[in-house]
Order: structure tokens, then C-alpha cells, then sequence
């Protein structure tokens, strides 16, 4: 969980956040912690939209489930008095805070657009050749592949770079706030 996000407790309820977490015990902050951990990553679960394979949300919404996994890596971690929301997974941050993407040791990046090239390498392929766009865009393009019989398919765009727009997922709002109030309270009152 390398990317942070930290969120303000300002307003009277973060007041009355502030003052209930200064008064809690080791055990209360624990379960209280567990349990605002457990409800977040539900939450922020549930906000990942199902478009189908390949169909991106749109930007400033959280990004389209394609494969699962960053919707399945979502967990939380307690370390003393902190807790901590997140993925470990790489692209994470790019999703929710956009960027743009370069290639490290080759001249373009690869980009999938056949379905059988999703998670390969274009190395991965034969009988394959670049298309390209020509001299005014070094390093863009297609790679293509020979099917035969004077056939051929595209397999990856190659592109210089790539910018992503922003899809945040994690977030905090009035809502979260009152759960997390109402979960400090109770615990601190010592309601189950």
C-alpha cells in the first residue's frame, strides 16, 4: 500500500472523532479499527462498476471491475493506532490518481486490442510485423500477426505514451464519517 490518502477530520464530528479515539483503549481502538476497516473495503468494493471486458468507465468514476483483481486486493492493516485502507497492487495508484504511463526500456508500450493478446507479451506471438503509422509518429502503430491465406489481425497498438484519467476509488464522505463516529461510540461506551 505504497500511494496515501489522508482524510481531515474537521467539523464537529471529527471533533467528536478526535475526542472518542484520545479516550479509547488498545482492544477498543482494535475492534473499532476492524471494524471501520471491514465496512470501508466493502464499500469502496461495491463502487467498482461492471461494464464488461474491455469497457472502461468513465473518467472521475471508479474504474470498470475487468479482470477482478485490484476490486479483490482491496484490504485494510492495522498498525498500532493507524489504520490503512489499500491495495498492493502496482497500477492502483495510476487508476485513481491518473498520469501518464511511458515506456521504461523500449521505444513504445504495447497496448492489447485482440482479445488473445490480453495479459501476453507481443513476443508471446508469431509470424508477427509492425504496421507503422509513418515517419511523423515514430513509435506508434500496430503490431499485426500472418494468419495465412493473405489474412492478417491486429494484435497491439504501440504508443509512446499513455494518459489515464483519473478513476478514484478510495474516498472519504459524510457518510464514512458517521460510520466511523458511530463505531467509535459504541465501542467506547462498551455497546456490542
Amino acid at each position: 500500500m505504497a500511494e496515501a490518502i489522508r482524510f481531515n477530520l474537521d467539523g464537529e464530528d471529527g471533533k467528536r472523532i478526535r475526542r472518542v479515539l484520545r479516550g479509547m483503549s488498545g482492544p477498543q481502538w482494535d475492534q473499532a479499527a476492524n471494524e471501520f476497516g471491514a465496512y470501508k473495503v466493502s464499500r469502496i468494493v461495491r463502487a467498482f462498476p461492471r461494464t464488461g471486458a474491455g469497457v472502461p468507465s468513465s473518467p472521475g468514476q471508479p474504474p470498470a471491475v475487468q479482470g477482478g483483481a485490484l476490486r479483490h486486493s482491496m484490504t485494510y492493516r492495522i498498525t498500532g493506532r493507524v489504520l490503512t485502507v489499500g491495495t498492493n497492487l502496482v497500477y492502483a495508484a495510476i487508476l485513481h490518481f491518473g498520469g501518464t504511463i511511458r515506456p521504461k526500456r523500449a521505444k513504445a508500450l504495447t497496448i492489447p486490442i485482440a482479445p488473445e493478446a490480453r495479459g501476453k507479451r507481443a513476443r508471446d506471438f508469431e509470424n508477427t510485423f509492425v504496421l507503422r503509422r509513418g515517419d511523423d509518429a515514430p513509435g506508434e502503430g500496430l503490431i499485426m500477426q500472418k494468419l495465412g491465406e493473405g489474412r492478417v489481425r491486429p494484435l497491439f497498438a504501440l504508443r509512446t505514451s499513455v494518459t489515464i484519467e483519473p478513476r478514484p476509488y478510495m474516498g472519504w464522505d459524510q457518510r464514512d464519517k458517521s460510520k466511523l463516529l458511530t463505531i467509535l461510540e459504541r465501542v467506547w461506551s462498551g455497546l456490542r
